[in-house]
């Protein structure tokens, strides 16, 4: 063990990752590298046995070849949003359903894209999400419920013996005066929902997650783990978990979804599957029949880390009722259909459990990087309805800058561009694009390469938010050949740019009156109650008709696609544009999020299903 200062430099990795997951992480990686690289023969070897899995899996020994087709079709899939050639079909996701069995993407230990296995489990199987464990571990110790720990092995749980243990503690509760005693706790219900899943989307974080560099992955999960936040479906099952001490107000929670609802939502990972269990409070239905799947599952870790991010810079502050024990929160409908960007007085809602509170501040100034991308987009969007302005927005290619644009930006800073006549240029841009003073919120997600910048460029009490360190990360610029697999030189950079990262100094931020703040929603767990309002404003947002007839934020149709017609629908919040990708293809979603090319979502489709 180092001492806590040699210690710090490692410890500010990529996501916060310790130093013996990140060892342990670069040294797995390398390890994917050199065996595809010169023995590609050996890397069924790599493949750790998963024993949920079921046996004689169709897509067991295509990992080569569903490779090379991948490296074929990259650029199809880019330019159309077409399909690879698999081996994994329709057909199989059929045989799939027939028996009831669960077909999921599974990472059996950190690597390249070798690591990302499309798997059918054992019948009774799902995904769950690590929290799931943990409540169940916590509802066992309060109410009897045996073997949870047996029953949710990391990232897996047999729903059947979830069902029996259940109704076994019911009769033994309700058998003497004694066990109902003993069942009285603060867990008093659980809910929790079986989801056929349609769609999910790739996140940059499912890549760290896949590295090995994904702290709450590791602390949490390990290995093996099905990645993935944001989910799309059906309510398959209902399963209601209650002691005798539950309320009437619990119980009707409990209830709130039936079979055959569509819902969509979070899970803190899991989501890569074509079956999740997941707690009620985590989904909502899909407020309009018009929403896709795919849509719906673009929106959810987007817009909550965007509007989470803009609460911590002061833009969008709210107040929960801890008083109202009701989680189906109402929002001011007049602020959020007549909310005008340049009106600064103070909204109110006293029946609501959010209070929205105006901005008092002249500066209203936000530069976004990574604007055109998945959070960026979102960004940019609800800064545009906030009534933050100038918003200024930095993309790193030049492909990206009308979609920027389109979306809300007042300037777009092109990084490809400046790069390309003086790389020092960049914050000359910014600086002109902006306030004399600096900019009043700054929103980061890209660590290293730009941190220090940001916050030089902060107004007086401006703040700097970060969610993200992508140029800390190992980068590909899609012209490695060894099919997604990086260079160990990638990794030593991260080594060198983990020491590089900049240290604020608490006295400079106390006489500059600046503050940088950083969170990372896949901690929340405990955090739910407090993002339902938060997903109540984004419905709002999504479903409100804009009062500008502005041609920047344009609906999207039930495919995904942007739909720019005359009558097309403007809203204050459009959904993401999205790249539909089938879930077999998803070592190309991994290479294409990891290259920096995408806009928007990429989005995979579940089980052959598209609407």
């Amino acid at each position: 063990m180092g001492t806590s200062s040699d210690a710090s430099y490692l410890d500010w990795m990529v996501g916060g990752a310790s130093n013996a997951n990140i060892l342990s992480a670069i040294i797995g990686n390398i390890v994917s590298w050199l065996v595809t690289k010169f023995v590609p023969s050996k890397l069924p070897y790599l493949l750790p046995v998963i024993p949920e899995e079921a046996e004689n899996n169709a897509n067991d020994n295509n990992e080569e070849h569903n490779r090379e087709n991948e490296n074929e079709e990259e650029e199809t899939i880019v330019a159309s949003g077409g399909s690879s050639p698999s081996v994994f079909n329709d057909h199989d996701y059929d045989n799939a359903e027939e028996k009831g069995r669960t077909v999921c993407v599974a990472i059996g230990r950190p690597g390249g894209t070798e690591q990302l296995r499309v798997i059918t489990l054992k019948e009774g199987y799902v995904t769950c999400g690590y929290n799931v464990r943990q409540q169940l571990q916590q509802y066992r110790h309060s109410s009897s419920l045996s073997s949870s720990d047996a029953l949710c092995r990391r990232p897996f749980l047999h729903v059947p013996t979830l069902v029996q243990q259940h109704q076994q503690q019911q009769l033994q509760t309700t058998s003497t005066p004694e066990n109902r005693q003993s069942s009285s706790s603060s867990v008093s219900s659980l809910s929790l929902v079986v989801v056929r899943i349609y769609a999910f989307s790739i996140n940059y974080a499912d890549c760290c997650i896949r590295w090995g560099l994904y702290e709450s992955a590791n602390k949490y999960v390990g290995y093996p783990i099905v990645p993935g936040f944001d989910v799309a479906g059906i309510v398959e099952q209902v399963i209601e978990i209650r002691s005798s001490t539950a309320t009437s107000s619990t119980r009707k929670r409990c209830s709130s979804f039936q079979k055959g609802d569509r819902v969509y939502g979070c899970s803190f990972f899991g989501a890569y599957s074509t079956r999740a269990l997941i707690p009620s409070n985590q989904l909502r239905k899909i407020p309009d029949k018009k929403i896709s799947f795919a849509q719906a599952a673009a929106v959810p870790a987007v817009s909550l880390t965007a509007l989470y991010a803009l609460h911590l810079g002061g833009a969008f502050p709210f107040v929960v009722n801890n008083n109202n024990t009701n989680t189906d929160t109402k929002i001011d409908k007049k602020m959020n259909k007549d909310i005008d960007a340049t009106n600064s007085s103070t909204n109110t809602n006293t029946n609501s459990n959010i209070t929205v509170i105006g901005g008092s501040k002249q500066n209203k100034s936000i530069l976004i990087h990574s604007a055109a991308g998945g959070v960026g987009s979102m960004l940019v969007q609800m800064s545009q309805v906030l009534g933050l302005s100038p918003i200024v927005g930095v993309v790193g290619r030049t492909s990206k800058v009308s979609e920027a644009r389109s979306l809300g930006c007042d300037i777009v800073i092109d990084k490809e561009q400046e790069t390309k006549m003086n790389a020092t240029t960049i914050w000359k841009a910014i600086e002109q694009a902006g306030p004399k003073e600096g900019y009043s919120i700054i929103m980061d997600p890209n660590g290293v390469s730009t941190l220090q910048d940001s916050y030089d460029h902060l107004c007086p009490t401006g703040r700097l938010v970060v969610f993200g360190f992508h140029s800390n990360l190992p980068m590909d610029d899609g012209r490695s050949s060894s099919a997604g697999f990086l260079d160990p030189l990638e990794w030593m950079k991260v080594i060198i740019k983990s020491i590089q990262m900049p240290k604020f100094d608490p006295m400079d931020m106390v006489t500059s009156n600046k503050s940088v703040l950083g969170f990372n929603l896949s901690f929340f767990v405990d955090e739910i109650d407090m993002l339902t309002p938060m997903y109540d404003q984004i419905e709002t947002w999504l479903l409100s008709s804009s009062s500008s007839s502005s041609s920047s934020s344009s609906s999207l149709n039930n495919d995904g696609n942007d739909d720019d017609s005359d009558n097309a629908k403007t809203s204050l919040l459009r959904f993401p544009r999205i790249t539909q990708l089938k879930m077999e293809q998803i070592g190309t979603a991994h290479k294409l999020i990891q290259s920096g090319k995408t806009i928007g979502k990429l989005v995979m489709i579940a089980g052959g299903r598209r609407e």
